[in-house]
């Protein structure tokens, strides 16, 4: 059977497939010998290379000499991708790892990266799992990537929540690591959502104000008194009944409410006046803030905090972990549990909705737990007499230590919270 010539583009793509050990020319008919090597290599591999203007593709190639026996090949696996238009998305073959594609060096991900990936907890809060990626004064992009991918895969990425961590993470004088990662070579994808999120912190340290919006919630918190006992060790007090009492209204805003809550219960556990100025709330322990010299607020005082706020707009303090379930929350919270539907199966289909609520509710804690502390630095515990109505009313309240035992007639705002 007489053999069909070849174009350019074919020899090309074949010396191309073979390696470096033919040079890339299209074979003359001066040059039989680079022209038998490489229809040699073209029959013993048994593939032809195709080239288009986007996609290189390895496809079966049929032999132009039937008569000729020929050992079949093995199935080889094969890699489609672009190489002209690099918005073009292919249809991917390839091996899998884990269950997840593992590709080139040009898409989806590393196989350390996988075994990062598989590990992650999407259960868990967001911000929690963006801690573990903070190493004293360093931010992982890498970590961080693949920890908000595991979220988008997974259905479980919420804006409001990925930019509150961002807001909270901006707080603290964080870099980069000279490479990225302390885990290795990242992928495409993977660098660029740690890449906009490490951007993402940056713009909330910038001076300029925005305007910052409401809290939306699925379910709107109401305001509840609590009381529950406090245990801890100097400078705060070994035990106190804490209580909301003294509050008797909050404000409509999520955010200023929780403030008033957190000051309230400062107030009644601290034994030294100036106990809260030498704390302050990190992620991890270690010199990874912006002044170094103070220490880490003790973890039962962080605890007893994130819990009594849940208490105190009506969620069970339990309802942070992702063990809790809808049969717990109408346990602990029967009237709350039936306001995610009026049967049960509305209530578990709204449940992962109150679950985000919870995620963002505590997102707020922490951040309003450290800028008070931050606020408070200067200020000290002591009774302040207000005049209410012509009647001196003491309480205890943080203030600024120059102005500590004078007389003082309260806002509009704190009267009414008093009365």
């Amino acid at each position: 059977m007489a053999r069909k010539r070849k174009d350019r583009a074919y020899y090309d793509a074949i010396a191309h497939s073979i390696g470096s050990q033919i040079p890339i020319e299209s074979p003359s008919s001066s040059n039989s010998t680079l022209r038998n090597q490489v229809l040699f290599n073209n029959e013993r591999i048994g593939s032809n290379q195709q080239r288009n203007e986007v996609f290189v593709e390895t496809e079966e190639y049929v032999d132009e000499w039937p008569e000729r026996a020929r050992v079949p090949a093995p199935p080889q696996r094969t890699i489609r991708y672009s190489t002209a238009n690099p918005g073009v998305n292919p249809t991917i073959r390839t091996a899998l790892y884990k269950g997840i594609p593992l590709l080139s060096e040009r898409q989806a991900m590393f196989r350390h990266e996988i075994d990062y990936f598989t590990d992650i907890d999407e259960t868990v809060p967001l911000l929690e799992n963006l801690s573990k990626a903070v190493k004293e004064d360093k931010i992982d992009i890498g970590e961080c990537g693949l920890i908000i991918l595991k979220y988008k895969t997974c259905g479980k990425f919420n804006e409001e929540v990925y930019n509150s961590c961002a807001k909270f993470l901006s707080s603290f004088n964080l870099t980069t690591f000279s490479d990225g990662s302390s885990l290795g070579k990242m992928s495409r994808d993977v660098f660029q959502l740690g890449q906009i999120f490490y951007m993402k912190i940056q713009q909330h340290k910038m001076p300029f104000k925005k305007e910052i919006k409401p809290v939306d919630l699925f379910l709107k918190p109401k305001f509840t008194h609590v009381i529950r006992a406090f245990n801890g060790e100097w400078p705060f007090k070994t035990h106190q009944f804490v209580t909301t009492a003294e509050i008797q209204s909050v404000p409509d805003d999520i955010r200023r409410g929780i403030s008033l809550v957190i000051r309230q219960v400062l107030a009644q556990i601290l034994e030294d006046p100036r106990g809260h100025q030498s704390f302050a709330l990190r992620f991890s322990h270690g010199k990874n803030g912006k002044k170094e010299a103070l220490q880490d607020l003790p973890r039962n005082v962080t605890e007893f905090l994130k819990d009594f706020c849940l208490l105190s707009f009506g969620y069970p303090p339990a309802s942070r972990f992702a063990s809790f379930t809808y049969d717990d929350l109408l346990n602990e919270n029967s009237s709350l549990g039936r306001k995610l539907g009026e049967t049960r199966q509305q209530g578990l289909i709204n449940f992962p909705q109150l679950q985000e609520d919870v995620q963002q509710f505590m997102v707020i804690v922490m951040e309003k737990i450290q800028r008070i502390l931050n606020d408070l630095r200067s200020s000290l515990l002591q009774d302040v007499v207000y005049d209410v109505g012509g009647e001196p009313t003491t309480v205890k309240e943080f203030v600024q230590e120059n102005n500590a035992g004078k007389l003082k007639k309260p806002s509009p705002k704190k009267l009414k919270t008093m009365l």
